[in-house]
């Protein structure tokens, strides 16, 4: 069970919450070029497909709380 007070969400991925293939593929396709190139708005964009895609809200929320700025300043561009 996730501890959704203690994500420590800026210091990982949403790699660090599925395995699954499909997802990952769906999201960014190379994981080895995703990770190499992990910038905090390519974070926050990608956590915020995963939430799109788990039925996790607790955890969809966490991420969007935490990443609120970074979010609001995509989508004011």
């Amino acid at each position: 069970m996730l501890d959704y007070d203690n994500l420590k969400l800026r210091e990982r991925t949403f790699l660090d919450f599925t395995d699954d293939e499909a997802i990952i593929g769906e999201i960014i396709g190379d994981k080895e070029f995703f990770l190499s190139h992990v910038t905090e708005e390519n974070r926050a964009s990608t956590f915020l497909e995963f939430a799109d895609l788990t039925t996790d809200k607790k955890l969809s929320k966490a991420i969007q709380k935490e990443f609120d700025g970074e979010l609001k300043s995509m989508f004011c561009e």
